[in-house]
């Protein structure tokens, strides 16, 4: 049962680090500044899209 906990675990990391890793680190996403508000902000499209081309 440990096992499959650690493979899960895993599991959910690979994807959030494929998925998240070319925006946070490439384009700079986390360190990016620009807030309307107090709230949660959409993902930006235009990165998205930016990211998809550098793979």
């Amino acid at each position: 049962q440990a096992r499959r906990l650690l493979e899960l675990t895993r599991g959910h990391w690979g994807i959030e680090n494929r998925l998240h890793y070319v925006r946070d680190v490439t384009l700079g996403e986390d360190g990016c500044r620009v807030r309307k508000g107090s709230g949660k902000q959409p993902p930006n499209p235009c990165s998205a899209r930016t990211a998809s081309f550098a793979r």
